[in-house]
């Protein structure tokens, strides 16, 4: 009977600890309505192709499970060449995209056992050896644009912490954890919450 106790305290403990958190601050228009757009756009700008494939996937399977039409910009803006805001704008009025979320890193940190810790704010992920626990911070630039009033209707910032061995396990729980509070914060109305 012990034995099964302590297998049960260490399996929570692996839930407890591999959770990433996220904290957004922001500002919207006072007439912002979130609710009136029919196709959003979710666009990740930044260099790491596969942490861009894993944000956009898990923010839409939150938008979905909120019955949004969402499309990933990394289907039909693929990250062969530049894309102005023009580029952009245009390619989202020929899929009939009336709203963009675009998130970008504004900063990155890594500290790891030994102490020694990489601070990256052009969004580069580079990352150091360690002995133990990895700590990631990532603070992400959040935009909602009107793309039909040509207008950005909410803009924050998240700050998203977690501590894992791998620093895959460290992005894919960020991923996670800001997804989820992206669409609690700006697609859940008061009312929809349980």
């Amino acid at each position: 009977m012990e034995k099964n106790g302590y297998r049960i305290l260490f399996i929570l403990s692996l839930f407890l600890t591999s959770c990433a958190t996220t904290k957004i601050e922001s500002v919207k228009t006072p007439d912002a309505e979130l609710t009136k757009y029919k196709k959003t756009l979710i666009y990740v700008d930044i260099q790491d192709i596969q942490f861009r494939k894993l944000l956009e996937k898990d923010i839409e399977e939150q938008l979905a499970m909120q019955k949004k039409n969402i499309i990933k910009s990394i289907e039909i803006i693929p990250p062969l060449k530049e894309y102005s805001e023009s580029d952009i704008n245009k390619i989202c009025r020929d899929n009939s995209i009336d709203s963009i979320i675009k998130i970008s890193v504004i900063s990155l940190s890594t500290n790891n056992g030994d102490s020694s810790s990489v601070f990256i704010p052009t969004g580069n992920f580079v990352w150091g050896l360690g002995s133990s626990d990895i700590k990631l911070t990532m603070a992400f630039d959040i935009i909602i644009y009107d793309v039909n009033n040509d207008e950005i209707v909410i803009r924050g910032t998240a700050k998203s912490e977690d501590e894992n061995d791998e620093i895959e396990d460290c992005m894919d729980n960020i991923s996670k954890s800001l997804a989820k509070e992206i669409v609690e914060e700006f697609f859940i109305t008061p009312s929809n919450k349980i």
